[in-house]
């Protein structure tokens, strides 16, 4: 035994070399039936201040019990080796054990330099203590891919009870399809080797990020080595610890540093966080069917990041500070790690596509974009307040130019003979035709407040714009008349911004002063009357709803 903790214990070491490293911590803790309480023992480490949680991430993190850390009611007293594979820097690093209740620490923590960091073999030659169906041996790989893994297992028939070993990858337990049903989660079994090594392939083909290979034994099997073939090339090998993380998600300056599922997840999380889970599966699988369009881009890196495709990239959009800090509102944090997951899931294909193949979408309370005009887009399913399309290239680009070049003309033809219509009617003599019918909307060109009237046989009568000041607008409701409120009762809400005006993005100060005064809801009452404000709300703000004439919930 090296160490039995009951508080926090921090383990220093040196090393002398940057590079990729191996840290082997074997520990037990107790169960609670063995201690004669309610509850065992438990503990976790943090590398250099690294805090892992469960994959996939599910709701509240989960620290204590995952498969790098150690959780008594499973062990019972039984050992369990934990293997970290990562990068560090030269110089002084910490281990800090966490432990509940204690901790016994059986040896000290083995550090080893991998010589070749694309593909790794773990030589362990490690037989398992008489053990029933128990978690053993737990790698856990941090901000590294996986293309192939390699296991050498030994397994001997016995009396009863054959010795047995079960592979879970990020939570999937890896089935054998040639046992039987009630032993398919046991992939090595003694009673098939009899005492035999059998060495087995596996095509993980998991993304750069945090990844935990479980090793659970039954009986006394033998793990002999372990092989990694990270897929990566000489120049791609990890540079340093500072690529973000699920649990690290900060950005680095430049989006090239992060992981395929990290990049996809910061889009999900910026475009979709308030969409239901549906929503955000959805706007994940329309990203991933960019990538099969030669136009966009043969990676995740490649379609996400060209210029003007996803509004919560653009530097002056209210989400852009999540998505490079998707960490940055501590109530939100939860749907952080669920927008990681479903990414993962996403491009693993272990979640199916809700929208049939659409690669494009917009909210509801925007005005259509042109490219829905196309005869190639296709509506697929509305989520939420998001419509989403399949737009197919068939080089429709100057149809879809050309009708908006004739939306524009449409619009300004209106306004032209809406104004002539006004001054004809205000140099005569006779009384402007009351509408019969109004229809209020936001400008597509000026993005202003405005009306048409309708008469009694719903022809056009004229156009008005209700308000002129340059703001922006969205969001807009409206109440009909009733038989005590004789108007109707506008609302919408105003950005406080007007386009072009920005902040230094690096100045934490003014970021802070541009988004705490972002938005305003504005009530009008009546068309003829002046806007005025009721709320003034930051870049949190998503939705408000009329509850009546003179309450609004925002």
């Amino acid at each position: 035994m090296f160490k039995k903790i009951t508080k926090q214990f921090i383990y220093k070491f040196n090393i002398s070399q940057k590079g990729l490293y191996s840290i082997s911590i074997s520990a037990t803790c107790k169960s609670g039936k063995i201690l004669g309480l309610f509850g065992g023992e438990d503990s976790r480490v943090e590398i250099d201040g690294l805090k892992l949680r469960e994959i996939p991430a599910k709701g509240k993190p989960q620290y204590f019990n995952i498969p790098s850390a150690w959780n008594g009611t499973k062990l019972k007293g039984l050992p369990k080796t934990v293997i970290f594979i990562l990068e560090l820097d030269k110089g002084q690093q910490t281990i800090k054990f966490i432990p509940k209740r204690g901790v016994v620490i059986e040896k000290e923590p083995e550090i080893k330099l991998i010589r070749d960091s694309r593909s790794i073999r773990l030589n362990l030659n490690s037989t398992a203590e008489n053990r029933n169906g128990q978690p053993w041996i737990t790698l856990t790989l941090i901000d590294l891919p996986l293309k192939i893994l390699d296991v050498s297992v030994k397994c001997a028939k016995r009396f009863l009870d054959s010795d047995d070993v079960k592979l879970i990858i990020d939570g999937d337990i890896q089935k054998n399809k040639q046992a039987n049903w009630w032993a398919k989660n046991w992939y090595w079994q003694g009673r098939r080797l009899q005492g035999k090594t059998e060495e087995t392939r596996f095509y993980p083909k998991l993304p750069q990020g945090i990844h935990y290979l479980e090793f659970w034994a039954d009986r006394q099997p033998t793990l002999n080595w372990v092989g990694m073939d990270l897929g990566m090339k000489e120049d791609e090998a990890p540079r340093n610890n500072k690529i973000p993380t699920v649990d690290n998600p900060k950005w680095t300056g430049d989006f090239n540093d992060d992981t395929e599922q990290i990049l996809l997840a910061r889009t999900i999380f910026g475009e979709a966080r308030s969409l239901p889970e549906k929503g955000r599966i959805a706007v994940g699988w329309s990203i991933r069917n960019r990538i099969k369009d030669p136009r966009r881009g043969d990676t995740y890196h490649k379609v996400i990041l060209q210029p003007i495709q996803y509004s919560a990239f653009n530097k002056e959009d209210p989400n852009r500070p999540f998505v490079e800090n998707p960490q940055i509102s501590e109530d939100q944090i939860d749907d952080w790690y669920e927008c990681y997951e479903i990414a993962g899931k996403v491009m693993r294909g272990k979640v199916n596509d809700p929208t049939d193949g659409a690669n494009h979408y917009y909210s509801d309370y925007i005005r259509p974009p042109y490219w829905t005009k196309s005869k190639s887009a296709e509506f697929k399913i509305k989520i939420g307040n998001t419509l989403f399309y399949d737009l197919k290239p068939n080089g429709n680009e100057g149809f879809i130019k050309l009708s908006l070049v004739v939306l524009i003309f449409v619009v300004v033809i209106l306004l032209g003979l809406s104004f002539t219509f006004w001054l004809k009617k205000g140099s005569s003599t006779e009384e402007i035709v009351e509408p019969a019918a109004r229809h209020f909307f936001i400008h597509p060109v000026s993005g202003e407040v405005a009306v048409i009237h309708f008469n009694e046989d719903g022809n056009f009568l004229r156009i008005r714009q209700l308000t002129a000041d340059n703001y922006n607008k969205s969001h807009l409701k409206v109440l009909p008349p009733t038989a005590r409120f004789e108007d109707f009762q506008l609302g919408y809400f105003q950005f406080l911004h007007q386009g072009g005006q920005g902040f230094d993005y690096n100045n934490d100060q003014e970021r802070q002063e541009y988004y705490e005064n972002y938005t305003a809801l504005m009530i009008m009452k009546g068309e003829y009357s002046h806007p005025y404000e009721v709320f003034r709300g930051n870049y949190h703000i998503s939705d408000w709803e009329w509850d009546s004439f003179q309450e609004v919930t925002v």
